[in-house]
């Protein structure tokens, strides 16, 4: 195929958009007439219609909709949030084929409330889709490293540039995005940079060309704008990357932003069938809502008319069996896919073959049933743009005989059956694979800082056993790959720059190890096991959420890891210590997390991603400035040694911790998402525990003002000594003591922020643990006002002497006092909410409709200052005695409302005359208040205006009576014994020949019977028979 891209491209024809615009194709233009939103069986795209996906972060808000002239969406407020559209708008890529061939884009759209008006960037990006629809329905708040379900397919591997357009004050510029290789949701993002949890990051957004902040911009909620996107194709096969943002409905605006800048002579991609449109919040006081009113691709196109070229065909492979080994390709041409064959037959993925529809089609492990040769060999088909096809030679496979190498140092190549820089004996050997090889100190007078070329370099092994320093550089284009294993047991320094694929596994077996990582992909995808005591593994490359250390890290004898990377020293938005698999170990061995020794201002997190990780060995966290922060998603880390050192703690996944040592790290626990389980108690006050011996600090993850942390007792019952602290006085993390079992804090609880900041602010405790949770610590502000607001449907039990200042609130559950509450807190018992206990409530205290106050543990009195009851009482009574709970109330007591008294019967049962005392005083208008249970036969005399009491009018018995009658002319006189008025009467009429029916139907109810104890009734001379009964008043039916 002969490439028409080397035409001389003018400087007219770059900067004249005018021309562009006379001679455009239009390829799509959208009002929204016809297209969907979040279909789950979205259509293919039409020139005036697709079918457009949301994908965000954050929960939509309000519900995204979409009509003629208007395609609507957004987030609520949030410290970071990222949402955005995405569609197809050609069935096929547009291809850039010549020079001056363009693509542009243009949305007009209205700021209906927070774009670019208040903090957060907007983008607007084209990408080659090859095709590939976005997920069907959209991804609604799962669009980040929390989920993984959504990980593969959809825009995962959609290809192209962004241009992020920023808030005045931050920087704007062009990014580009690349396929990406994580596990988690956020690779269906296309157009964002800096979210750790919802930008896509695997890579991650790399600037093409420089950002500023001078065409950054602030716009005006409720005007319209419009933006120009466009691509174009320059003489030297690079792109010309535009964007210019205007007011208005199109380009005849006033212009805000402009930004060009040109790509790399080897773009991501020069077709392109997709775009996006969206935003990132960070920090905002509103919502984001964005109105796009219309979307247009035009552009000018040659049309291709020839398949791609081949560059580099196929070559024959010899293989041992058992071995793994590789066919590539490499091809120039638009919209490319691959397929291999052989036998002239279609591959398909599984068993040992992957890679199919690639450019590199793998084989592991070889066997004799993948031989093949001459016409039944290997080839790939490859289509490009206009479904044109060309195939490649013909590739044999062979089994052969693997060779043990050793680095000669001769050369500085690594590559596939060219260079000769091995040695296999005596003899100058080449790489082939499957052979197995070793770096020793053979090489000491030749080169050792090694290039790799070659993506699948599949060796055996890889022994690394010198007393000489060897590199494996960043300038490497190519990898270690397949089922190989890397064994380092030299004492020479080894140096991993490069990224490598190899599955077997990484050994560290030796007590003088330095293994310098420098690229996080460096050692393969298999477990890394730190074999000898004495090693030192030095990271100085930063990852995100997608990359780290891929495989299992295993410690089998003291080891120490030190992490470099600071975001001082590697840039906003990424991670230090990033672990993406478990964390095992054996017990009694301890590995040792080291800070950069020159760092000693920024926080340096270890991020661990295992979601099935049992640690069994110790844990140095060896700076203050370090964080240990399980990122699990789901499932459990499971830590069961010792953890200790002056760093801290952080759980941030949606998953599960648990911590089952008697630590002692000193540097605080903070749950900020997910679940922390306490495995063990506190020892002593605190010299060791599950969370070591600093602070319980209760606070959102860095740069967000709220969330949810959760904290369980996990194995029985459990004590934690430890403080709990809020570092700022301003956040609104909400605390979730949940699970199963009891939990008792009996450490100092501090509501005002420790930074000293901030004006008085309530803290939230949300119970929904079924066991007892109980506060003994005292809970304090420093006299600031902050207030306690107790959710959940759990008990919570506050057993100190508090002397916080602000108002106490029970919202949901049951908060028990026994210890006391300060004067200064009121108390306010909200619907579904009780207060009780046996302690002293200084404050005042309003129960409102539906809410509870109910003294005592069992039976016990509570101690009020002013009481306002707007809603119900629950009592608990024992005529044996202590006769029942009580509230002894000082000051104010007065009933609001019209709620319910509710007695629960714990003692004997009770007696007419029975007196119970609920207050210590007569209860204002406490006659609106309805008594009632104690027992299905009990009622009640309410006394608790007159002197505070309740007593027992009557107890109805429960045995059955005889009915006495008088019969006069047609009248019949019922009556029955004055203790049973309550009992309703019965009757039943029959024929003579049938007697008493036992159908319960055939029983008449007589109203108003419960009331009396005598009645005259009708007789009917015309009834043959008629039976009457008293029936107890609840049992509906007797048989």
């Amino acid at each position: 195929m002969k490439k028409i891209r080397n035409l001389l491209l003018t400087s007219a024809l770059l900067t004249l958009a005018s021309e562009f615009s006379s001679q455009a194709t239009v390829f799509f233009s959208d009002t929204f007439g016809s297209s969907t939103l979040n279909s789950l069986t979205p259509a293919a795209p039409t020139s005036t219609s697709t079918a457009y996906q949301l994908s965000s972060s954050k929960t939509w808000v309000p519900t995204p909709s979409i009509a003629s002239g208007h395609l609507t969406f957004g987030i609520n407020q949030t410290s970071s949030g990222v949402i955005e559209a995405q569609a197809l708008f050609a069935a096929t890529p547009v291809a850039l084929v010549q020079a001056g061939d363009y693509i542009e884009l243009s949305v007009t759209f209205t700021n209906a409330s927070g774009i670019l008006s208040q903090g957060g960037p907007v983008g607007f990006g084209l990408y080659n889709a090859n095709s590939v629809q976005p997920i069907a329905g959209g991804l609604n708040a799962t669009a980040t490293t929390s989920a993984s379900d959504k990980a593969t397919g959809g825009a995962q591997n959609w290809k192209g540039y962004v241009m992020q357009i920023n808030f005045t004050g931050a920087n704007s510029g062009f990014f580009d995005r690349q396929p990406q290789t994580g596990t988690f949701n956020n690779n269906q993002e296309l157009l964002t940079s800096g979210s750790s949890s919802a930008s896509y990051r695997n890579p991650s957004a790399a600037a093409v060309g420089p950002t500023t902040s001078s065409p950054s911009v602030t716009l005006t909620v409720s005007n319209q704008y419009t933006e120009i996107l466009r691509y174009t194709l320059t003489s030297s096969n690079a792109l010309l990357l535009e964007s210019y943002l205007y007011t208005g409905p199109n380009n005849t605006g006033t212009l805000l932003s402009s930004n060009v800048t040109t790509t790399s002579v080897t773009p991501l991609t020069s077709a392109f069938d997709a775009f996006a449109v969206g935003w990132r919040s960070t920090g905002n006081a509103t919502n984001s809502l964005m109105d796009i009113n219309a979307i247009s691709v035009t552009g000018q196109s040659t049309a291709v008319t020839t398949p791609p070229d081949i560059l580099s065909q196929p070559l024959d492979v010899v293989v041992p069996a058992g071995a793994a080994c590789a066919f590539q390709v490499v091809a120039d041409g638009f919209g490319m896919t691959y397929q291999w064959k052989r036998y002239g037959t279609n591959l398909v993925n599984g068993g040992n073959i992957s890679g199919v529809t690639s450019d590199t089609l793998v084989i592991n492990p070889a066997s004799a049933a993948d031989v093949a040769s001459g016409g039944n060999g290997y080839y790939v088909a490859v289509t490009g743009t206009g479904n044109y096809t060309t195939n490649s030679t013909k590739a044999s496979l062979a089994l052969g005989t693997a060779k043990n190498l050793v680095w000669s140092g001769v050369g500085n190549i690594w590559d596939l059956n060219t260079n000769a820089n091995w040695l296999d004996g005596a003899s100058a050997a080449t790489f082939n694979y499957g052979d197995a090889v070793t770096l020793d100190d053979t090489a000491s007078g030749g080169l050792r800082l090694i290039t790799l070329i070659g993506k699948y370099l599949s060796a055996s092994s890889v022994t690394v056993d010198s007393t000489l320093a060897y590199s494996f550089q960043a300038s490497s284009t190519g990898s270690f790959a397949g089922p190989g294993k890397l064994i380092y047991k030299g004492t020479g320094q080894f140096t991993v720059a490069n990224a490598n694929t190899y599955s077997g596994g990484t050994t560290i077996s030796n007590s003088s190890a330095l293994l310098i990582l420098k690229n996080y992909a460096g050692l393969g995808t298999g477990p890394v096991t730190l074999a000898k005591a004495g090693g030192l593994l030095q990271v100085t490359d930063y990852g995100n959420a997608s990359l780290g250390i891929n495989g299992e890290i295993i410690v089998a004898d003291d080891f120490t890891i030190e992490f470099d990377a600071t975001s001082s020293t590697s840039g906003s938005g990424t991670f230090s210590g990033v672990l993406l698999g478990n964390l095992s170990g054996t017990a009694g061995k301890t590995l040792t997390l080291n800070a950069n020794p020159i760092n000693t201002t920024t926080n340096q997190r270890v991020r661990v991603y295992g979601s099935n990780t049992t640690y069994n060995a110790n844990l140095v966290l060896n700076n203050s400035l370090l964080t240990l922060a399980p990122y699990n998603a789901s499932g459990a880390q499971v830590y069961n040694g010792v953890i200790s050192g002056s760093g801290s703690y952080t759980h941030r996944g949606n998953g599960t911790s648990i911590l089952n040592g008697q630590n002692t790290y000193s540097g605080g626990t903070i749950p900020t998402q997910g679940i922390i389980a306490f495995g063990a108690d506190s020892v002593g006050s605190v010299t060791s525990g599950p969370i070591g011996t600093g602070p319980l600090f209760i606070a959102p993850e860095t740069g967000s003002a709220n969330g949810n942390g959760h904290v369980i007792a996990y194995g029985g019952a459990r004590t934690i000594a430890n403080a709990i602290q809020y570092p700022s006085g301003t956040n609104n993390q909400t605390l979730i003591i949940g699970g199963t079992n009891n939990l008792t804090f009996t450490g100092a609880y501090a509501l005002n922020g420790q930074d000293g900041l901030g004006t008085a602010t309530n803290r939230f405790l949300n119970v929904t643990n079924s066991g007892l949770t109980t506060i003994s610590g005292v809970i304090s502000d420093n006299s600031a006002g902050y207030g306690l607001v107790k959710l959940g449907s759990g008990t919570l039990v506050l057993g100190g002497n508090e002397t916080y200042t602000g108002p106490t609130i029970i919202s949901n559950g049951t908060l028990r006092v026994s210890g006391s509450l300060a004067a200064a807190s009121a108390v306010t018992v909200a619907t579904n909410g009780v207060l009780g206990g046996t302690g002293t409530v200084n404050g005042s205290v309003t129960v409102q409709p539906f809410g509870a106050i109910a003294p005592g543990a069992s039976i016990g009195t509570l101690n009020l200052n002013n009481l306002t009851l707007g809603g119900n009482l629950n009592i608990e009574v024992n005529r044996s005695g202590p006769a029942s709970d009580s509230l002894n109330v000082s000051g104010i007591l007065t009933n609001s409302g019209t709620g319910t008294v509710n007695v629960s019967n714990v003692g004997a049962n009770l007696q007419a005359g029975d007196i119970f005392t609920l207050f210590n005083k007569a209860l204002t208008n406490g006659n609106a208040l309805t008594i009632t249970g104690g027992g299905s036969s009990v009622t009640w005399s309410n006394r608790l205006a007159v002197d505070g009491k309740i007593q027992v009018l009557a107890v109805v018995p429960t045995t059955p009576t005889n009915l006495t009658f008088n019969v006069s002319g047609n009248t019949v006189t019922l009556s029955w014994p004055g203790n049973y008025q309550g009992w309703i009467l019965q009757s039943q009429t029959n024929n003579l020949n049938s007697g008493i029916v036992t159908n319960k139907s055939a029983w008449y109810d007589w109203p108003g019977s419960e009331s009396v104890t005598t009645t005259n009734l009708p007789v009917n001379p015309a009834n043959p028979t008629v039976f009457y009964r008293l029936r107890y008043p609840w049992t509906p039916y007797l048989p």
